[in-house]
């Protein structure tokens, strides 16, 4: 009788039932199932909060209070994938590879595996030195000198984590560190910092960004919309059989709004506020002809006007303000909860 291959497990972690999340997590595992068809031996699990998220995949649910433990009481969501790791860890007692929802194959997921050993660890890509990281709370920390994390300390995106067995106890190293970097300086990637640092303790780091693409950013908003349509039409394929699969990922722009916004450069002279106002503008224009489109657009003219810094947002953000926001019956839930806690926290200084 020929003995069964060890299991090995891709993992992908959910909380909540946010719609975006799911399709997502559906594109990505769809873009996994095109490689195994035939393979028996790499399975998909979802680390997940309920037995009624609306996916079939096998599922290992963790209870509210192991997700309060891992997120200190939800005060920080990204801690949570350490917990879920380790729990999938434990659990299925093999190779663990714990995979963001925002990410699809581009290759094998078996070449990931390769990659993962007692003495190799996997993240999806390297990013930075801390010294280079955009991220200002960083300097806070590196201030204080503390526990060997230096300005030349390498950051790897944790988009991918990926374990051997015999290193679960990395994780919980992994956790110590962050607890004590976040208690200095809350940065949001701190968690992806602490896990490299942990796993770099006693492996060599693997990454895999031919295999796996992790999309995030600007771009976020505007793939998810194409995943979206994607699922709708059942063309999930065909947009995976693209080389690459977002070839075009921003929707056009109106010539007449890049212009008046590159003009807006020369009298405010600051870049990410002209993209505030690019994107206002073209999200205004598509509520009329493709609302998932204008959503994307509202979401990116608001994360590019709070790292602008800049104070003309009032006057130049008319239909977005607090008085007006609420007759703008395309806007999502999500997107006008986001306008509407900006609008907040300026009026209460939290973020001048």
């Amino acid at each position: 009788m020929t003995e069964k291959k060890p299991m090995k497990v891709l993992a992908y972690f959910l909380y909540g039932n946010d719609r975006e999340y799911l399709q997502e997590l559906e594109f990505s595992v769809l873009s996994a199932m095109r490689f195994l068809q035939n393979q028996d031996d790499i399975v998909i699990r979802l680390i997940c909060d309920s037995d009624d998220v609306a996916v079939q995949i096998e599922r290992l649910v963790f209870s509210p209070e192991e997700f309060a433990s891992w997120t200190h009481d939800r005060t920080y969501f990204f801690r949570g994938k350490i917990g879920a790791l380790l729990k999938a860890i434990d659990h299925y007692q093999c190779p663990v590879i714990l995979l963001d929802t925002d990410t699809f194959f581009t290759d094998h997921p078996a070449k990931l595996f390769d990659r993962i050993s007692p003495v190799r660890s996997l993240m999806h890509q390297y990013e930075s030195t801390l010294s280079e990281s955009p991220e200002p709370g960083w300097k806070n920390i590196l201030e204080h000198n503390t526990h060997g994390v230096t300005p030349g300390s390498p950051m790897y995106n944790s988009g991918v984590i990926g374990l051997d067995p015999a290193n679960w106890t990395l994780l919980k190293d992994a956790f110590e560190i962050l607890d004590r970097l976040y208690n200095i300086s809350p940065v949001f990637n701190v968690e992806q910092f602490a896990v490299g640092a942990a796993l770099a303790q006693e492996t060599t780091i693997s990454t895999c960004p031919d295999v796996i693409e992790h999309y995030w950013g600007a771009q976020k908003d505007f793939i998810r919309v194409q995943i979206a349509k994607a699922l709708e039409h059942n063309q999930a394929e065909r947009l995976l059989a693209q080389i690459p699969p977002f070839q075009s990922i921003y929707p056009k722009v109106r010539t007449c709004d890049r212009i008046f916004t590159t003009l807006s450069y020369f009298k405010h002279w600051n870049n990410n506020y002209r993209r505030a106002l690019l994107s206002y503008r073209s999200a205004l224009f598509y509520a009329a002809k493709d609302i998932g489109y204008a959503n994307a657009w509202a979401s990116n003219a608001l994360q590019a006007l709070k790292i602008s810094n800049h104070r003309s947002y009032q006057a130049d953000f008319q239909c977005f303000r607090q008085d007006s926001i609420e007759t703008l019956t395309w806007l999502s839930p999500s997107v006008k909860r986001g306008w509407l806690r900006f609008w907040q926290q300026m009026n209460s200084g939290k973020l001048l």
